[in-house]
């Protein structure tokens, strides 16, 4: 016998919930770019900002707001924005589908960060320069890779 349908309808709201936390863990587990992006400079910078902190780029393009990710997040997206220049939305794309102003806050406090914290400032750093390291790995394929001796 079937289901009345505000039962069913019920049920598959209860599964697209479901499925929506799967999807949210998933995205959450420490595989390189879990989120696809075909941007390589941003893959560089997410990379090398996996080496510099131990968060993996899905953490860092997923939603996940604790203060470790989130500094780790800002100090990706103004690095790629200093190294391309690209937009906001561009960014944003890459970083897990965000909304331009997210992006903007993040800069926002970026730079508030470099201003009082020189532990930030140091990661900021470093993270560029594997991230420049890389590059030109890739352009260069006889230079050095993300561990910059």
């Amino acid at each position: 016998m079937s289901k009345p349908i505000p039962t069913a309808a019920r049920e598959l709201s209860y599964i697209r919930r479901d499925l929506e936390r799967i999807a949210k863990r998933l995205a959450s587990l420490d595989v390189p770019l879990v989120r696809s992006t075909d941007d390589s400079l941003v893959r560089r910078v997410l990379d090398a900002a996996w080496i510099e902190t131990g968060i993996s780029p899905g953490e860092l393009t997923s939603e996940r707001r604790n203060s470790e990710t989130f500094r780790a997040r800002c100090a990706v997206i103004f690095i790629v924005r200093e190294l391309a220049a690209y937009s906001l939305p561009r960014i944003g794309r890459a970083l897990g589908g965000r909304d331009h102003t997210t992006i903007m806050s993040a800069l926002r406090r970026a730079n508030a960060l470099r201003a009082t914290d020189a532990a930030f400032e140091r990661m900021l750093h470093n993270i560029e320069t594997r991230a420049r390291a890389a590059i030109k790995a890739e352009r260069m394929p006889n230079a050095t890779t993300l561990h910059p001796a």
